[in-house]
């Protein structure tokens, strides 16, 4: 297992301080837990998109939440939807040209509760946390 730990937060992020615990080990604070195993793939090593440049609203949510960002490059885009033990639930892709870029996902279907958004653009990529009510 692979623990996050939140390095950065903002005004939406009600529930998380930054730098509150030790890294590596499971405290309230941290954003996720990834479980590596029965055939999963856990990339770590890709540079990260900052979380300032992504808005998911609203967030909590109900029936749908929209991500927008700005594409830095053309390429294929991949959006999924995790449970917080590392299962996705929802999986989005398509090719994306550079720029301004708004997707609006579906989640009629999900429990209320917390969950990840993952979002995946070349060699870029971004967790985010997203509440259903």
């Amino acid at each position: 297992q692979l623990y996050a730990q939140v390095l950065e937060a903002d005004q939406t992020d009600f529930d998380s301080t930054p730098d509150n615990g030790a890294c590596c080990t499971a405290n309230e604070d941290d954003e996720a837990v990834f479980v590596s195993g029965a055939g999963g793939n856990l990339l770590i090593d890709q540079p990260a998109i900052s979380s300032t440049e992504i808005d998911i609203f609203p967030n909590p949510a109900k029936d749908k939440a929209n991500l927008q960002w700005v594409l830095p490059e053309a390429g294929e885009l991949r959006i999924d939807i995790l449970n917080l033990r590392g299962q996705v639930l929802q999986t989005h892709t398509t090719w994306q040209e550079k720029g301004f870029v708004q997707q609006q996902l579906s989640l009629a279907h999900l429990s209320t509760g917390v969950y990840l958004v993952h979002i995946q653009s070349n060699e870029q990529f971004l967790t985010k946390k997203l509440i259903i009510q």
